[in-house]
């Protein structure tokens, strides 16, 4: 069976009973799903499978990205590999010890304690940008250096997928501070960016230190400042804050963080007009009430 024959199949019922007979005697469990992948932990691995064929390019070039990465940063990141010699092609990496964390969980612990996870991330962070942008550009093949532009999301295919849950002269208040934001001038820092560094996307010790950071498949070369925009949270403001001040004095460099709050905004948008997808049906409340929460920001 060809990839593309197996992805017209792939479920997650389907992959469990794939992989229980391909690993009988594996401790199996669902691990998540996002937009691109669905993920097993069997054993101590992950197992991400693509929702869609084009994924497997992206799963290639995460490949690349990471060997390319990995003697740059001295935080543990995955080592996968792609397996293709079955009716489903995936990838699989050990899983990284340590536990997740959010904003919230942030605000509460001691200010000392914030300062130090603040900067293991702002050094991880650097680290990845330093990375020699030349090599980068030789290893990321496809990438196009720059913004590319496109035209503002429709009012009425976005309150098409928001329904009711934004009052209306609410939205129409955040939808014209988009339509400011959405011709930004390009800018003019870009380095080689993770791209998705989250707390979803990284573990911590029982100390909350770093201690790990996964899931590079969105990385590429892109302006620095976007790195930090899905951090912007009024309602949790001290990671963002706390972050700049140490990715700043590791590396001389000050994000703006008016241009942090503008890229939020513009992306925020922007990326509503591919929750229509067919791949995204099991996720899309998800990723709705995701953007819900990032429009009200703006509110």
């Amino acid at each position: 069976m060809n990839p593309t024959e197996s992805m017209l199949e792939l479920n997650k019922d389907t992959l469990l009973n794939f992989l229980k007979d391909r690993f009988p005697d594996a401790d199996i469990s669902f691990f998540g799903e996002g937009w691109t992948s669905l993920a097993f932990l069997v054993d101590r691995k992950i197992l991400r499978f693509p929702k869609k064929e084009s994924v497997l390019k992206r799963y290639e070039r995460e490949i690349r990205i990471l060997d390319l990465l990995r003697p740059f940063t001295d935080t543990p990141i995955p080592a996968p590999r792609m397996v293709t010699d079955g009716p489903f092609c995936y990838v699989e990496h050990e899983c990284l010890p340590g536990k997740y964390w959010g904003l919230a969980e942030f605000e509460s612990l001691p200010a000392p304690t914030q300062d130090v996870l603040a900067s293991d991330c702002a050094a991880f962070l650097y680290q990845v940008h330093s990375v020699n942008f030349d090599l980068a550009k030789r290893v990321i093949v496809e990438t196009k250096i720059g913004p590319t532009p496109v035209d503002p999301v429709p009012k009425d295919v976005i309150l098409g997928i928001l329904g009711d849950r934004i009052p209306k002269d609410t939205f129409d208040a955040i939808y014209d501070k988009y339509l400011d934001v959405v011709d930004l001038p390009p800018g003019t820092d870009y380095c080689v960016c993770h791209n998705d560094f989250k707390g979803t996307n990284t573990v911590i010790d029982d100390h909350h230190r770093l201690c790990g950071v996964f899931d590079f498949v969105n990385a590429n070369i892109s302006e620095r400042a976007a790195e930090f925009k899905y951090f912007y949270n009024p309602k949790y403001p001290t990671f963002l804050e706390k972050m700049l001040w140490a990715y700043e004095k590791i590396s001389g460099i000050r994000i703006d963080i008016d241009r942090i709050k503008a890229l939020c905004l513009r992306d925020t948008f922007n990326g509503m007009r591919n929750l229509g997808a067919p791949h995204l049906e099991s996720i899309r409340e998800s990723a709705i009430q995701t953007r819900v929460q990032r429009m009200l920001y703006f509110a």
